[in-house]
């Protein structure tokens, strides 16, 4: 995977949104939403991005297809640095990278068919005059996602939740993307029916060579689609890894306890399994913390981090983690094996639970 083609790359991304007016004074400070996110994702990849609600998931996939403005750092996609590129200069690249949403009501116009939804993307980029040629296109994008060209002429709210699902995914690979940014596009799903559109996922990289940006905050999810990582904390994020290391050994603190937060579907092991749940509430994003943003609910804490942002840096081999556990001033390998000893029997129980 590493000799792969990179086909993005995003640099210190920061997206920041202005402050409420107070009502006597001066405007609040701004919202920092996303601060100095780096990330790569290569050809026929999967990168998960997981994190709390609120932690800036959105607005990152968001800012890196170019539907928020950004307030630094660089976005490189298919060897264009597309970070100052206006409306008329992505348009072309629109066709490249897709969407899936939460929501799929909400994204599909009530007032069209099936039909019309999956062909009007061809007919935006002028890639397919003909309306027969359209249909037809349709019809064999219905049939690759499980839908059938039977319901073509149906409107959005004659279908069920899952199936909306599989015609915004039809609607987005009308264009032959390369890439597919999933915001949360199973949470809403039964569990059932989750397993069923991430296998449909899966299948459709391999047949299509698709690379996913996949933002959710369910990890038994990100485990069984992504090869590799990304957690996100209060804007930033602190750890990035394959997703065999992550689960099998996963570094830093917020990591640990995320992944011991899954629940477990065997009571007995639910019961047994150790779960130390952060102290306090998160943060907020108006007035965050000084130091390490995870500092005041860390149980490793020490006195560096209230003082002294944790920069990013590797730790063996393709892992990145932001934590002054892992400086060079301390014990890499010792701070490795003391630090995981709890994780490891969390992220087992994770690692034999499917969606």
């Amino acid at each position: 995977m590493t000799s792969t083609p990179t086909l993005l790359d995003v640099q210190n991304l920061s997206v920041h949104y202005a402050g409420t007016r107070k009502m006597f004074g001066s405007d609040n400070a701004p919202i920092k939403a996303v601060q100095g996110v780096s990330l790569t994702l290569r050809e026929g990849e999967t990168l998960g991005l997981v994190g709390e609600s609120g932690c800036g998931k959105t607005t990152t996939g968001q800012a890196i297809l170019r539907l928020l403005p950004n307030n630094g750092g660089s976005i490189n996609f298919m060897g264009e640095d597309i970070t100052r590129y206006d409306r008329a200069r992505m348009r072309p690249l629109r066709r490249k990278m897709q969407v899936v949403y939460q929501d799929p009501f909400g994204s599909l116009n009530p007032r069209m068919t099936a039909a019309e939804l999956v062909a009007e993307p061809l007919v935006v980029h002028r890639i397919v005059a003909s309306r027969a040629e359209r249909r037809e296109r349709a019809a064999e994008l219905l049939d690759t996602v499980g839908l059938g060209s039977r319901m073509l002429d149906r409107y959005p709210h004659e279908f069920s939740g899952g199936q909306r699902q599989r015609l915004a995914i039809a609607r987005a690979l009308s264009v032959r993307p390369q890439m597919l940014l999933c915001d949360e596009p199973v949470s809403a799903l039964d569990v059932s029916i989750q397993a069923q559109v991430l296998n449909l996922f899966l299948d459709l990289k391999e047949r299509y060579a698709l690379s996913y940006l996949f933002v959710s905050h369910d990890l038994a999810v990100v485990r069984h689609v992504s090869d590799r990582v990304a957690v996100m904390y209060l804007g930033r994020i602190v750890e990035t890894a394959s997703r065999d290391d992550l689960y099998r050994e996963p570094l830093h603190p917020y990591t640990r306890i995320l992944l011991s937060a899954v629940a477990v579907p065997d009571p007995d092991l639910e019961r047994s399994r150790p779960f130390a749940p952060p102290k306090g509430e998160v943060p907020s994003v108006v007035r965050p913390p000084s130091g390490c943003p995870f500092h005041p609910r860390c149980p490793q804490a020490i006195a560096r981090c209230a003082q002294e942002l944790p920069l990013p840096r590797a730790v063996g081999s393709g892992r990145i983690v932001a934590c002054h556990l892992y400086e060079d001033s301390v014990d890499v390998s010792a701070a490795i094996a003391a630090s995981s000893a709890d994780a490891r029997t969390a992220a087992h129980h994770l690692q034999t639970t499917q969606p």
